[in-house]
């Protein structure tokens, strides 16, 4: 799709501060990462995130019904 998509498998937790992408709620090592959902339109521009879901717990299926929600407020 053209989209540049960072994986942070072995980098540092520098670099994953720089990328935006550090929890700092949370002391336990290997959970410092916030994983989150983005629905992008072709230009780039953000459209719908899950705000986090996972990390604060939300039911899967919740999650599933504001994504397919924003897929369709997206079509034309």
């Amino acid at each position: 799709m053209g989209i540049r998509w960072p994986v942070g498998h072995g980098v540092g937790l520098e670099d994953l501060s720089a990328m935006g992408a550090i929890d700092g709620s949370t002391p336990v090592m290997g959970l410092e990462i916030k994983p989150l959902l983005l629905l992008l339109d072709s230009t780039g521009q953000v459209l719908w995130t899950d705000g986090h879901a996972r990390h604060q717990h939300q039911p899967p299926a919740e999650t599933v019904a504001r994504l397919e929600a924003a897929l369709l407020r997206a079509l034309p």
